[in-house]
């Protein structure tokens, strides 16, 4: 056959395809494979398991090599496999053939018998199929050398070296088969335990070589989409397997060697498969223009959400290590600042891998689109170079301002193009459950924290001032802008936050956010006093943003203790007031501006940004002024369903000219309003019962009254209401309140005197204010009246902390004179006393001396 062959070498042309190459080499790669698989299956009859189903096999995977290494030396058209090229092709399958004869004839003759009806096996054979697989191995591998080497020669544009490689891995994973069932059944302990180990540290190093390169060696770096995507899969398999296979080779010496061994045999056989199916899979797609698929058509919500958390994710950890490098090379909190790139490299290098690679474990896909693979891999490069610089540097007594540049260079570079990774990824989701925009921004807010702590150390140094401060300043004002779209959602981005403990979470972040600015704020302008504690919130402020990052993407987040302090009700209290009052504000604003009556309309609009930010108060809290965030899940879903409704009904309404539809979306939204005020008031006196909450809540309330006076009566001046009732229903509930805050009544107590002459006095000038505004109810002009309201919201705006003061009864007040007068009355009633009794005591004294009769002597005598 072989003479045969070799006159026929001259006559072989070079016009063979890639395709048939590529098959070629393939198929020989199987070769090797099958040499593995047929010492694997022959094992596993002699270990006596499913003995019945390997020994098909067996003869299945015998009548493969048989017919392969046929087709190699002469050719199969019909199978693109091309006969032997040259020489060396041709002489290397004459090896294998020398090589299969006694193999073949071992498996076949002893497949039967090797193991014995007690469950013993026959050592010598098993010995001898240690000793004879490995040629065979060898001399297949041999012939994959040859061909790759001939299709370079022939001017072929195949992907030699890899297919090679990436083919050699499923005969790696046969051969770790092979070398568990040598070790589990003491065969040639030494020899095999030293060709497993070999074969485990040759298979997780050619794993990683053909997928992130060898340049030296001419290995590129695997730049193909769909063979990512398999190669995911392949390294999801590994990764199970690892820990059986790493238990075997920590064993220390042959017998615990194949104690472990024995044990994990059949599961890791069992487990090998899906292995090497996943593996076969990717050699074809090594093999050729990386085939065709479509993985985000395919891609569930969770590898979505998981593709866009690991990306974000990328862009922190490079943000970070630029900011403390930044620390380090200014020699701000060295040490500390050292340990943290160390550990955010490293963290950043993984982090990367998955993101190219995918990561089936942990649910991240590979790359979905042949794009971002390429913007990836570019990152990648980059990234390189930006952690060879660091490695270099961030240990040394002294950082050159150069170098701190370059690696600031790298990193934005680096930053640069995940942002445009993201950017892909957000365009190509199209199941709108997905929270990519949420993910992108609410990480993005970690992000400017950085980018903030950088700009002031630099500030602090005098580095680029103009630069620094507008970077610095421009990263508050986007995270202001962000949070706001981020917990009141944007059409089609973001949904509104429904969760009142989410909110409670952000809350948290942006108090932490407040703090950490006010610092940085402070560094930037030189205090250098605070850079200590910047150094100290800058971390704390990430770590809060990003946990309120993770628990954005999701939508809910888990409360802790919602209780607030008797301050905390106060706040919310005062702030459902403020509403109320706006309300009826806005609405006498609009029918002046409608009226012609008054021309400031940027008035109303201020009132309506002031309707906002107390909207937003109330609703998300805040950190100056101090307001807590909603105490309940059913006070934040009377917001979300009722009060931010109402406010965007009324803003809507001004925009307009039915008056009527005004007033009923500000009465609407003011009775909402103080339905909370209601609820709060009565939270705040749970709290503390002894603060005068009712007489505080009265006087707010009368703010509100007085703002709906102001809008009753110009209904009524311009002819908006028919009669002046309503008018009158709100100046009498105002009245009676008014005269109840100084004579009690209706659950208040009277102004306590004189303890409280200021309130008193205060309530006087309240009272002032309100008789001109009576006199100016039905006056023209409207303006006059306008004033008036003013005035008396004013004085009411004064009084009411003087209300909230409790009242305490003042200890100089105690009934002195009354004392003093009392004792003196007491020793004058006493000195009478002694001037009527002393006289008649004496007269007594003197009778008892002097004798009348005989029985006054004898009493005398008897005495004696």
């Amino acid at each position: 056959m072989f003479a045969r062959l070799l006159q026929l070498l001259p006559v072989i042309t070079c016009a063979w395809t890639n395709q048939q190459w590529a098959v070629t080499i393939n198929k020989a790669g199987l070769q090797r494979t099958l040499s593995q698989q047929m010492t694997k299956e022959f094992l596993l009859i002699s270990r006596g398991s499913k003995v019945t189903e390997y020994r098909a096999k067996l003869l299945e995977s015998m009548s493969s090599f048989n017919t392969t290494l046929h087709a190699l030396m002469v050719g199969d058209s019909s199978n693109d496999i091309l006969p032997a090229p040259d020489h060396r092709v041709a002489s290397a399958l004459q090896e294998v053939e020398l090589e299969w004869i006694p193999m073949e004839k071992l498996l076949r003759e002893n497949m039967d018998t090797v193991r014995s009806a007690d469950g013993s096996y026959n050592m010598l054979v098993l010995e001898e199929l240690s000793s004879r697989n490995v040629p065979l191995l060898d001399t297949s591998d041999a012939v994959v050398k040859a061909l790759v080497d001939a299709a370079q020669v022939s001017g072929a544009s195949t992907n030699g070296l890899v297919q090679d490689i990436a083919g050699r891995q499923r005969t790696l994973i046969q051969r770790l088969a092979k070398g568990i069932l040598f070790l589990s059944q003491g065969v040639s302990m030494t020899f095999n335990m030293k060709a497993y180990s070999n074969t485990k540290v040759l298979f997780e190093t050619s794993h990683d070589g053909i997928i992130q390169g060898v340049p030296f060696a001419g290995l590129p770096v695997l730049n193909k989409m769909c063979t990512l995507h398999q190669m995911r899969e392949v390294s999801f398999y590994y990764e199970q397997l690892r820990p059986l296979l790493t238990g075997i080779t920590n064993a220390e010496t042959p017998s615990t060697s194949q104690k472990a061994a024995d044990v994990v045999a059949e599961e890791v056989v069992e487990l090998l498969d899906p292995l090497f199916l996943a593996m076969v899979e990717a050699v074809k797609l090594f093999g050729q223009d990386d085939g065709s698929c479509n993985p985000s058509a395919s891609m569930t919500h969770s590898e979505w959400h998981a593709f866009f958390m690991t990306l974000a994710q990328q862009e922190i950890l490079t943000k970070t290590t630029m900011q403390y490098f930044t620390q380090v090379g200014l020699k701000v909190d060295v040490k500390s600042s050292q340990v943290e790139i160390t550990v955010r490299l490293s963290q950043a290098s993984g982090n990367l891998r998955n993101l190219i690679e995918g990561n089936k474990v942990k649910g991240i896909p590979a790359p979905p689109s042949q794009e971002i693979v390429d913007e990836l891999l570019s990152v990648d490069a980059t990234w390189k170079t930006f952690e060879s610089e660091l490695e270099a540097a961030v240990h040394l007594e002294s950082v050159s301002s150069v170098t701190m540049a370059r690696v600031d260079l790298l990193g934005e570079r680096i930053l640069e193009v995940l942002g445009r990774v993201m950017h892909m990824g957000l365009a190509m989701v199209t199941n709108t459950t997905v929270p990519a925009y949420v993910i992108d921004q609410s990480f993005g807010q970690a992000l400017l924290a950085c980018e903030i702590t950088q700009s002031a150390v630099l500030l602090n140094f005098d580095h680029d001032v103009t630069s620094n401060w507008d970077s610095l300043n421009a990263s508050r004002a986007a995270y202001t802008s962000t949070m706001w779209k981020l917990l009141e959602g944007e059409p089609g981005k973001y949904h509104r936050v429904t969760d009142v403990c989410l909110v409670h979470q952000v809350k948290h972040a942006n108090d932490l956010f407040r703090r950490f600015e006010q610092a940085a704020l402070s560094v930037g302008h030189g205090h250098s006093v605070d850079m200590e504690n910047l150094v100290l919130l800058s971390p704390l402020v990430l770590r809060a943003l990003e946990e309120s990052a993770e628990s954005l993407s999701t939508g809910n987040s888990s409360c802790g203790n919602t209780s607030l302090l008797a301050d905390e009700w106060i706040q919310l209290h005062q702030k459902a007031a403020a509403i109320a009052t706006l309300s009826q504000e806005i609405t006498a604003e609009y029918i002046l501006v409608k009226q012609g009556e008054s021309h400031n309309t940027q008035r109303l609009e201020v009132l309506v940004e002031d309707l906002d930010t107390s909207l937003r108060h109330i609703m998300f809290g805040s950190f100056d002024p101090p307001i807590a965030a909603p105490p309940s899940q059913e006070k934040f879903d009377h917001m979300l369903t009722h009060l931010a409704p109402e406010v965007a009904d009324l803003k809507q309404a001004i925009f307009g000219i039915d008056v009527t539809t005004v007033l009923n979306a500000g009465d609407k939204m003011m009775l909402d309003a103080q339905t909370l005020q209601d609820q709060y008031l009565e939270g705040l006196m749970s709290a503390d019962p002894h603060w005068p909450g009712k007489r505080v809540d009265v006087a707010r309330r009368q703010v509100t009254l007085a703002q709906k006076i102001m809008t009753e009566a110009a209904l009524y001046a311009y002819d908006l209401r028919s009669s002046d009732a309503e008018l009158n229903a709100v100046v009498t509930k105002f009245e009676q309140a008014h005269l109840q805050l100084r004579d009690g009544g209706g659950g208040l107590s009277e102004i306590m005197l004189p303890e409280r002459q200021d309130l008193l006095t205060q309530w006087e000038q309240v009272d002032s204010a309100w008789q001109q505004v009576r006199g100016y109810l039905r006056t023209d002009p409207i303006s006059r009246l306008e004033s008036a309201i003013l005035q008396l919201v004013a004085e009411l705006t004064k009084i009411i902390p003087l209300y909230a003061m409790m009242d305490v009864k003042d200890p100089d007040t105690f009934p002195w004179p009354t004392l003093v007068y009392s004792i003196i009355g007491a020793l004058i009633l006493s000195c009478c006393c002694v001037m009527v009794i002393l006289p008649w005591a004496l007269s007594r004294r003197r009778a008892t001396k002097t004798p009348h009769n005989g029985a006054t002597v004898r009493s005398a005598a008897d005495e004696v």
